[in-house]
């Protein structure tokens, strides 16, 4: 027989003052999330320059981005701070539109690097088929999230509307006592099977070809100091110091991805990957654990205190994992990630802050730009170093890529 787990009053105030402050802060999350992607997508279609395949790519992810900040977070605030607000198919549904959305966008972060890995490698076949493709691609990175997502409707899953029994590791619908809000029990299988799919395989995919992106173009690089080295009749070996000269040999083309305004795009893609990853890391960890840990345990618990913890003999570790303040801060920092990509896109990309710039030249109340600022800016080169010897070693090297950010 199931026992009720009662908070005392102090808890159980703490706990309401805490939801009520992340309810705020998602609220604040969702509303600045839906401007920021607005303006993302309205600075694309509004420029032709900027219409590209990548490009429509990010506008569809920023559709994604839009949907969290309309529906998920309004949602996720409504569940903590008043839990009854949700029947069991409420719940059930909320629960299966949120993965759905966060598995879209990683399906698009997915597209965009095999976009990019194509580009590169492939450019005479990216040249023919990619603008025919995109639609497909559109459509594929939104309907194949549903096959691990809507389908779990389907698969064997218990669901109580407030509470569980820890002990038993069951969902229990006749607890009533204790206000958790939106619980769930996956099976083990179902649960990894869902992480692997939905977030493990498709980074693995991502992190794969920019690896191999930033290989080549540190490949490019060195092809190009081979070919000025031969130009310069080995002066430039003849005048530096070995030790400096073995620097730049291993360390230089690495340096120069880095910081070169000529791979601008290669970082930008990169660190938009890289932020994605540490954004919903944490949370697709916390639901790997708690399946690893004990079969049928609930994805999310909360309210326990660690005496409740040691009472009902509760796996080591999985307080830390699963308790309420931690599903909040990995939720926070996943739904972060749907304002944050916006924001990175036109702070290190001078073509979307040009963009930007043409659109609000356009509207009626801003003023407007007598100088032209924007205009040249869309249309100016970047200037780097060593020029010249880039442009002999793009003639002589398969690798190609120019960038479109």
């Amino acid at each position: 027989m199931s026992r009720i787990i009662v908070l005392n009053e102090t808890d159980e105030n703490q706990s309401i003052n805490a939801t009520v402050y992340y309810a705020i802060l998602l609220y604040s999350l969702g509303a600045a999330t839906i401007i920021a992607n607005s303006v993302f997508i309205l600075t694309i279609l509004a420029n032709l320059k900027l219409r590209t395949c990548s490009n429509y790519l990010l506008v569809s992810n920023s559709y994604a981005d839009l949907l969290v900040g309309v529906f998920l977070l309004p949602c996720v605030g409504v569940d903590w701070v008043d839990p009854a607000n949700y029947t069991r198919n409420a719940c059930l549904v909320w629960f299966v539109t949120n993965n759905y959305v966060y598995a879209v966008s990683i399906a698009h972060m997915t597209a965009i690097s095999i976009e990019r890995f194509i580009r590169v490698f492939h450019t005479v076949w990216h040249t023919r088929w990619m603008r025919k493709l995109t639609v497909p691609v559109l459509g594929l990175c939104w309907t194949g999230p549903s096959l691990t997502t809507y389908l779990r409707l389907f698969l064997p899953m218990s669901q109580a509307e407030r509470s569980f029994d820890v002990k038993n590791g069951t969902c229990s619908a006749v607890l009533e006592d204790v206000p958790h809000g939106c619980i769930y029990c996956n099976s083990r299988d179902s649960t990894i099977l869902g992480v692997a799919l939905e977030f493990s395989l498709p980074m693995v995919i991502s992190i794969a070809a920019y690896i191999a992106i930033v290989m080549a173009a540190v490949r490019r690089i060195h092809i190009a100091d081979q070919l000025r080295k031969s130009v310069l009749n080995d002066a430039e070996h003849n005048r530096t110091p070995l030790q400096e000269y073995s620097w730049r040999i291993v360390f230089g083309p690495v340096e120069r991805v880095a910081t070169s305004p000529e791979y601008r795009s290669i970082r930008l893609y990169s660190t938009v990957l890289f932020l994605f990853v540490c954004s919903w890391l944490p949370q697709s960890a916390n639901r790997l654990f708690l399946a690893l840990t004990g079969d049928g345990f609930p994805d999310f618990l909360s309210g326990l205190s660690r005496d409740l913890v040691k009472e009902y003999e509760v796996p080591p570790g999985f307080y830390i994992w699963s308790n309420y303040n931690f599903r909040c801060v990995t939720n926070l920092i996943g739904s972060a990630n749907s304002l944050v990509n916006p924001l990175l896109f036109f702070y290190m990309s001078p073509r979307f802050r040009s963009g930007l710039g043409s659109v609000k030249d356009r509207l009626v109340f801003f003023p407007r730009d007598r100088s032209g600022s924007c205009t040249s800016a869309m249309s100016v080169e970047p200037a780097f170093d060593a020029r010249h010897w880039n442009e002999l070693a793009n003639h002589f090297s398969q690798f190609g890529y120019e960038t479109d950010a």
